[in-house]
């Protein structure tokens, strides 16, 4: 009896120190989603040659970055165009992009990174896709 309390004990003991002994576990959030892209038009002459990417943010982190891409031949590797947001901000908004069709990547330290396959941008036009970011932590060990 003696000796399975004894083994037990000396188990747990190599169990608790082997959790603390290994590597710190990595946690991470995702962004849970993205809208459907809404067209909205704009009258105003600032729109008559280009649109932008707007949208609510919901549970944003501190900052993040926004790299889009245009879709042309030869596919590039670097970015269109780099947006950097942060702040207590509930809203974003792009700088004015040309007509066409892109993708983007959102990256946020703490985030995996999440794509934006394709969407368009339309002359005189805000293109509204709102960001949810993730509120659950997700532990890699």
């Amino acid at each position: 009896m003696k000796i399975k309390i004894w083994l037990g004990a000396l188990t747990l003991f190599l169990v608790a120190a082997g959790l603390l002994a290994a590597p710190k576990s990595k946690d991470f959030r995702e962004v849970d989603g993205l809208t459907a892209p809404i067209y909205k038009e704009r009258a105003g002459d600032a729109w008559k040659d280009h649109g932008r990417l707007v949208g609510r943010l919901f549970h944003p982190p501190e900052k993040f970055q926004l790299l889009i891409w245009k879709f042309k031949d030869p596919v590039s590797m670097e970015p269109y165009r780099v947006e950097e947001f942060s702040g207590a901000i509930s809203v974003y908004e792009t700088k004015w992009l040309p007509d066409g069709t892109y993708r983007a990547v959102i990256k946020a330290e703490g985030f995996h990174d999440y794509e934006f396959k394709e969407f368009v941008i339309k002359k005189g036009h805000d293109c509204i896709m709102d960001i949810k970011f993730g509120t659950h932590i997700f532990y890699i060990f």
